[in-house]
């Protein structure tokens, strides 16, 4: 019996002029199933992830009322994902529910990419199911569980990658460089490394093919005129209304800063990286996968590329394979703080090659790939399953909706800020403003977070406590972790100033749970 076409792995189907097979289909219907399990409570309650989508909500919730990024508070990011909440935010209202629905809209258009570039690049084999199934049952629930900018800029990446598969006519790459100029408006570096692998990608087809220094000309000046015109064409407004010298201070020259910070440079790859085994068996699998792949994988497969280039077998679809390899190492070099979310959140090209590698050492496969595949929709659908019956799960009635929470640790802060704090008070999370968007209380600062490291420097440190002076914010709430720490710092050093202010002018509320690392304190202004 063919199982094949027992399965419909032989038969096309066309949505929106896009083919699948009709496998396909199902198999993006059961992704689709695993995504709103994991944040979704049945039937349609929003389940609370404390992520960096967190401060992106906040950003949008401020330019919502009326506040300009840049100019009325502090962002070192591109502004395309405040953007798309905003848009939200205007269509449906301030609800906590828009970030859990872009999350499945990011998650499933990810899956859907990486399944057709591995078509593409493997063709109709079991072979091109296997990286879309790794990406959406062997990560998404540890590290793909965020609407940040990180996971919403490598799909224009995907698409411009996609674009560019079937030919490098001078269309297609000026198509290719109008993505790859949206996905540095979510992430400044992500489209320019795109850029950059496609660059060198073109450099070596046209070199291999003969082509005139001309005709190399002309198709490198096309994409770089439309990444760059796309590119100014998106920030000028907001250069506009900060200045240029602020705009570019915040999103370009305090990168310093925040690479001062030993989670946020190549350090994280080493940190993370001595905490795998101090996780649960399950996670620590998942996490030495990710990290042994890459950037291991591109370097194996532009070998076997490099011995294989005299071999008509193996030099056959040769061009595709590589251009995801280009662009993928290119974002493997260019993510600064490499800890295991964010090389999953780039993982979808490595994951590609990944497959196309097996498919060449072993083409047919056997029984093998199909059950594996199998093995991972069974073992997603259990930890969709799990995130519905297993947990602790409390519920918060917030301004922003009801909202899930998995744990009544994560639960205690909004609770209790929830029972002691006025629609009209100010808040200001020291390390994440998380609390802000779900209750709706206020940040008087311009910041979005201050950390115990160069990352933030002495200039934004005296303008948060100018602004919780003037303002006379209510509560702080503030990492009782970082009380030991303060001795050993100079008065002005780092955030001394503000624990110094802290002490000074309130007094300690309530010591949450600790959890994630950290000991929350909520500190009430005195009198």
């Amino acid at each position: 019996m063919n199982i094949n076409r027992l399965i419909g792995l032989d038969r096309t189907v066309k949505i929106f002029g896009w083919k699948t097979s009709s496998f396909g289909l199902f198999f993006l219907l059961i992704c689709f199933v695993f995504f709103y399990l994991h944040v979704f409570c049945l039937p349609t309650t929003p389940i609370f992830y404390e992520e960096d989508h967190l401060y992106i909500l906040h950003d949008a919730w401020r330019m919502y009322e009326g506040e300009m990024i840049y100019r009325d508070f502090f962002q070192l990011i591109y502004p395309g994902t405040q953007l798309v909440y905003l848009a939200f935010f205007w269509v449906f209202g301030l609800r906590f529910w828009i970030v859990d629905a872009v999350i499945i809209v990011q998650a499933m258009a990810s899956a859907a990419l990486c399944l057709a570039i591995a078509r593409k690049v493997i063709g109709d084999s079991w072979y091109a199911y296997l990286p879309p199934a790794l990406f959406v049952f062997w990560g998404f629930r540890w590290f793909g569980i965020d609407g940040n900018h990180r996971v919403l800029s490598p799909i224009f990446v995907c698409l411009a990658v996609y674009v560019l598969l079937v030919e490098r006519s001078y269309k297609r790459i000026a198509v290719a460089g109008v993505l790859c100029g949206l996905a540095s408006f979510f992430t400044q570096q992500r489209g320019v490394l795109a850029v950059g692998g496609i660059v060198l990608f073109l450099l070596i087809e046209l070199a291999a093919r003969r082509a005139t220094a001309w005709e190399t000309a002309k198709k490198l000046v096309t994409l770089g005129a439309s990444f760059c015109l796309t590119l100014t064409a998106l920030i000028a407004p907001f250069v506009i209304a900060a200045g240029p010298e602020r705009f570019f201070d915040y999103t370009f020259f305090f990168t310093r800063n925040y690479l001062q910070d030993a989670n946020a440079n190549y350090n994280a790859y080493l940190l993370s990286a001595k905490a795998v085994f101090s996780q649960g068996s399950l996670i620590s699998a998942v996490m030495l996968f990710y990290y042994a792949m890459i950037p291991l994988v591109y370097l194996v497969a532009l070998a076997y590329l490099w011995f294989s280039r005299k071999n008509e077998n193996g030099a056959k679809g040769r061009e595709n394979i590589l251009l995801v390899c280009m662009v993928g190492l290119a974002l493997a070099a260019g993510t600064v703080a490499p800890n295991a979310a964010r090389l999953y959140q780039i993982s979808v090209p490595a994951l590609i090659v990944f497959g196309w590698l097996l498919f060449r050492i072993r083409p047919k496969g056997g029984l093998a790939v199909p059950a594996a595949i199998a093995a991972l929709m069974l073992f997603g659908l259990a930890l969709a399953i799990r995130v519905q019956t297993s947990w602790e799960t409390r519920y918060l009635d917030a301004p922003t909706g009801r909202i899930a929470f998995l744990s009544p640790v994560a639960l205690e802060k909004y609770v209790w800020l929830q029972e002691h704090a006025d629609a009209d008070d100010a808040v200001f999370e020291v390390y994440n403003c998380a609390v802000n968007f779900p209750l709706l209380l206020r940040n008087p600062t311009q910041a979005t977070q201050l950390f115990n490291t160069g990352y933030s420097p002495s200039w934004q440190v005296a303008g948060a406590i100018d602004s919780l002076e003037t303002k006379k914010a209510k509560f702080i709430i503030w990492d009782g972790n970082w009380d030991a720490e303060m001795a050993g710092l100079g008065e002005g050093e780092r955030l001394k100033p503000l624990y110094r202010y802290l002490n000074e002018n309130y007094e300690l509320r309530k010591a949450l749970t600790p959890y994630a690392n950290r000991s929350p304190q909520i500190w009430e202004r005195k009198n």
